[in-house]
This record gives structure tokens, C-alpha cells and sequence, in this order.
């Protein structure tokens, strides 16, 4: 079965969830988002996922906000938003 993990990251909350191949909900995670402070933003969609992937295989993130959106797959990191775009490696 093909998992997939969906982080949506608003002004208040950071919710994460992780779907099947059908759409499926397994499971729902939610956070207070830290709105203006990025490094905190990104540490908590790192940390919903990483809670996630240790009770599902997950394959690929989707990452949406306002005005951007991320996409992580197994290895390579595409970033897109209104102005820049950019591809990287995760670590570990």
C-alpha cells in the first residue's frame, strides 16, 4: 500500500495526515502553528512527519500554506512558491 503524508500549515494550526493510495484518512495530527517564526514552522512539519513515519510508511509529503507549497519525496526536495523554486537533498 502506497502512503502519502499531507501537511497543511496555517496562521493557527499545522495539521498532518497521512492518506492511501485511495484517499483514505489513516491518521490526523494537529499543532499550534508558530505563524511568524519559520525555523519554528519548519520544525514542527518535521516533527509531525517524523511522529507520522513511525507508524506508517510513508513515500511522499505534500506541503501547502498560502501562496506556497512544498513537495517531499523520498530524496529531493522541490520548493515552490511565487517566486522561487529550488531542489535539494534531505538529509538522514
Amino acid at each position: 500500500m502506497s502512503l502519502a503524508c499531507g501537511i497543511d500549515v496555517g496562521g493557527t494550526k499545522i495539521a498532518g495526515g497521512v492518506v492511501d493510495e485511495h484517499g483514505t484518512i489513516l491518521e490526523e495530527l494537529r499543532v499550534e502553528s508558530p505563524a511568524t517564526d519559520v525555523p519554528a514552522i519548519e520544525a514542527a512539519i518535521e516533527k509531525l512527519v517524523t511522529e507520522l513515519s513511525t507508524r506508517h510508511a510513508i513515500e511522499a509529503v505534500g506541503v501547502g500554506a498560502a501562496g506556497h507549497a512544498i513537495v517531499w519525496v523520498p530524496v529531493t526536495v522541490m520548493v515552490y512558491g511565487p517566486v522561487a523554486c529550488a531542489t535539494g537533498t534531505l538529509s538522514g
